[in-house]
């Protein structure tokens, strides 16, 4: 009995220490570097960064696409209990929390209980991330597949999805959960949500290094070691295999327009 008064205790005091603190997420399809990403910012001294901490608890971040984070509370709780303990050290050690998460859809409950909370979305042509999930296998066996969106109700696509080919399901995939993001963008002010291409972080050329320091306020490490830590390109594929987008076929095109179109146009990739 004093064990779980102890601990509902200390959940508590975290909890109410977590919603003081600073947090930073990394939303994304994923494939778009973000482990190379926290590798580099976990040389910043006023950065804690993670990549996919535990518990994952991907399984709740399905549900909440599917349901809209309803029941809110039941969430809150969840999310809490996932992430309160570990926000809250880093909060005390006064640094930022930096996250890339595969929690991206308890963003939006996220940014309403954690008042400094911010959220950068990086995004990528879809045909690279569409190929590096086919050469991965996604949506054809992977073990993470169980835990991937699928259509919710009210989704034209969901009458379909069960006749959708892999590739199919992963341009759809491409296209909800960048539109997701984008709508949550849309309810937050610039100060709390940043859009970075791939190659604005990783291209010969990028500037997003800078935009990034400045959006979360961290200066302690040099932009010019960031950028070479980002050159290095962690994660990246190595088997498997799928044609680059500029070889795909006439119909594979056409296909992943039907299918992403939209979203393809919002960020400037079509």
């Amino acid at each position: 009995m004093f064990q779980k008064v102890y601990k509902a205790a200390i959940d508590k005091a975290a909890s109410r220490i977590a919603r003081n603190g600073r947090l930073v997420f990394v939303l994304s399809t994923g494939r778009v570097g973000t482990v190379s990403l926290i590798r580099a910012l976990s040389s910043c001294e006023e950065i804690d960064a993670f990549h996919e901490p535990h518990p994952h608890s991907a399984s709740d971040a399905k549900a909440a696409y599917l349901t809209g984070l309803t029941p809110r509370a039941e969430y809150v709780r969840v999310f809490e209990q996932a992430r309160s303990r570990r926000v809250a050290r880093t909060t005390l050690r006064g640094r930022i929390y930096f996250e890339a998460t595969n929690m991206i859809y308890f963003a939006p409950l996220i940014a309403e209980q954690f008042p400094r909370s911010q959220f950068l979305f990086v995004h990528r042509h879809p045909g690279c991330v569409v190929r590096s999930a086919m050469r991965r296998r996604w949506f054809s066996g992977h073990p993470w597949d169980e835990y991937r969106i699928c259509p919710r109700a009210g989704d034209p696509a969901l009458r379909s999805w069960p006749t959708w080919s892999a590739f199919e399901k992963n341009c759809w995939l491409w296209s909800a959960v960048n539109e997701f993001i984008l709508e949550l963008g849309e309810d937050l002010p610039s100060s709390r949500f940043l859009s970075l291409s791939f190659q604005e972080l990783f291209g010969d050329d990028a500037n997003g290094v800078s935009k990034l320091l400045d959006f979360v306020g961290a200066r302690s490490i040099a932009q010019s070691a960031l950028t070479a830590e980002l050159a290095k390109q962690d994660n990246q594929q190595q088997e498997g295999h799928f044609l680059r987008f500029d070889d795909w076929t006439p119909p594979q095109k056409l296909r992943l327009h039907e299918l992403a179109g939209g979203v393809m146009r919002r960020l400037g990739y079509y």
